[in-house]
């Protein structure tokens, strides 16, 4: 009894333990793209809370705006200069592309970025060197598609290469399922009312971050901040 108990806690230790080490890579953007993003936020809250809906986390320090390159890798990678590949790739001109409110099942709230090829080709500069250090966290999804569902099984994390198909920025997990087209048609409505025109993102540079452990891959702390060489916003 006492043996079986032994190796329940040795799994329960070892599922915490890689927990606690998944980290990520993501573009972050300058302050006053961020604050854009934030604002987008309060009033998808706003608009949801007239239906009964919440949204959460609210961004902060421990939820920043970040668009993912690739999540649950390990600590044994060198985040330093997977941060400074990618960021190299972007270069200091870098921007991403407001496409459209998305409605991830079974309850994300998603900002699409346009997948233009120098975000394609951050995602590979940083995949190609997290392989070999993924912590193979990544929850099974029934939402999932067959490529998603490949990776994941292949490398843990879902969204690897030709299965990055949606770069975006997560405002926030719903409470309960949108239903009805009405709210989605005011939120898709909220893009047009906070950015207008102009739907443009200037990207600051690379993180490499720690993910929260509340299950929703949040950019709980940066670990390592690479700027992007001449940003001009």
């Amino acid at each position: 009894m006492l043996r079986a108990m032994d190796r329940a806690l040795s799994v329960v230790l070892l599922q915490s333990t890689a927990a606690a080490a998944a980290t990520g890579f993501a573009i972050v953007f300058t302050p006053k793209s961020e604050k854009r993003v934030a604002s987008l936020q309060d009033r998808a809250m706003e608009i949801l809370g007239h239906h009964g809906l919440s949204l959460s986390p609210r961004f902060c320090e421990t939820a920043r705006v970040h668009v993912t390159l690739v999540q649950q890798v390990g600590d044994t990678a060198d985040g330093r200069a997977i941060a400074r590949a990618a960021a190299a790739v972007l270069g200091g001109d870098a921007t991403a592309e407001i496409e459209s409110i998305h409605l991830q099942a079974p309850n994300w709230l998603f900002l699409n970025i346009r997948l233009d090829e120098c975000i394609k080709a951050a995602h590979v500069a940083c995949a190609d060197r997290c392989v070999g250090h993924m912590v193979g966290t990544d929850r099974k999804n029934q939402a999932d598609t067959q490529q998603e569902a490949e990776m994941r099984a292949r490398y843990g994390y879902r969204y690897m290469y030709d299965a990055y198909t949606i770069p975006h920025v997560t405002l926030g997990v719903l409470s309960d399922v949108v239903r009805r087209e009405d709210v989605m048609r005011e939120l898709q409505g909220a893009v047009c009312e906070v950015f207008g025109g102009d739907t443009t993102l200037h990207v600051a540079g690379v993180t490499h971050y720690a993910m929260s452990q509340d299950g929703r891959g949040s950019h709980a702390r940066t670990l390592h901040f690479e700027p992007v060489v001449g940003c001009r916003e």
